[in-house]
């Protein structure tokens, strides 16, 4: 494994654990912190606490899965020859990746507008749960479609030697 296998290594765990904390930080919020918050009364001071710590979260977050996923798909345009249909979901991928970046960032946020969509939280993280859904299905399709790699003019050069010696090699030994 080279430096590269390694760089690409890392950029793949840093996307695949940034968007874990950010997917299951939202899940714990929608499905847990809620539905309690809605039953037992909360301090504000608790609630801002809370904020706070997951705005961190999520722009840590952002950052990584921003990074990452530029890197990440460079090197995949790079390295093969990307189909119309692949491209297509890359574009909706990343679409809605910046639909849950607004949404995340606004229902962490302190601002007017955050504090107006904190007054329908429930269907904002709704809203974010579904496009997060979303953008997991269509990676694991693109994960599974097939892609063929692109050849490299040293790859071709290779190649034509092998078929070069292959062909003088048949025509010296067919010889009568």
């Amino acid at each position: 494994m080279d430096s590269i296998d390694i760089l690409q290594l890392i950029t793949r765990w840093l996307h695949i654990l940034a968007a874990i904390a950010l997917a299951g930080g939202t899940f714990f919020l929608r499905f847990s912190y809620l539905p309690a918050k809605a039953t037992i009364p909360v301090d504000s001071s608790f609630q801002e606490s809370i904020r706070k710590n997951w705005a961190r979260l999520v722009m840590l977050s952002i950052l990584f899965l921003l990074a990452s996923g530029l890197y990440n798909s460079a090197v995949k345009a790079i390295d093969y020859q990307l189909d119309g249909l692949y491209l297509a979901l890359l574009t909706i991928k990343i679409v809605l990746g910046l639909a849950v970046f607004f949404l995340v960032s606004v229902l962490s946020g302190r601002s007017r507008l955050a504090r107006r969509f904190r007054d329908s939280e429930l269907k904002w993280y709704n809203v974010t749960c579904v496009l997060m859904l979303a953008i997991v299905c269509i990676a694991g399709y693109m994960k599974l479609s097939p892609q063929q790699e692109k050849v490299r003019k040293q790859d071709a050069d290779q190649v034509a030697t092998v078929d070069f010696l292959e062909r003088q090699g048949r025509q010296f030994f067919d010889r009568p």
